[in-house]
């Protein structure tokens, strides 16, 4: 029996890679959106206020607990929100929680799905009762 040449092995590779190259490039694009939506859903989940004597626990937790559902809801699929606006998303979260945080940043980060197309604008409209229920006249 005769041992393959190189050329021959390169050929066999060549031919090998392309079907390969189409299973693995759909699995990449899906790593990256996967990974943004799990940082930013761990950033949120974990959020507290920065001086919480100001901010009743129960309003944190069921407001927290609103804006969460809303990122879910609407990053939660790649189909409901690209990756560059996952990108754009999470700019923009980063850049809120560098100054305090209060209710009036969770309200603002809970309106942000809304600016991710039309299915977080009308996740966001739906859930804004429910954020407001949240936090009790006068706080």
């Amino acid at each position: 029996m005769k041992k393959p040449t190189v050329g021959k092995l390169k050929g066999v590779f060549a031919l090998l890679s392309v079907p390969m190259g189409f299973c693995l490039v759909p699995i990449g694009r899906q790593v990256e959106p996967g990974r943004l939506r799990r940082q930013m859903d761990t950033a949120l989940r974990n959020l507290q206020a920065t001086d919480p004597r100001l901010v009743g626990s129960a309003s944190w937790d069921c407001a927290r607990g609103v804006v969460v559902t809303a990122f879910c809801n609407i990053c939660g699929l790649p189909s409901y929100t690209s990756t560059p606006e996952m990108y754009r998303f999470r700019e923009d979260l980063d850049r809120k929680l560098r100054g305090i945080v209060d209710l009036d940043t969770l309200s603002r980060i809970g309106s942000r799905p809304g600016q991710t197309g039309p299915l977080g604008r009308g996740d966001a409209d739906r859930r804004r009762p429910l954020f407001d229920q949240c936090i009790p006249p006068g706080q």
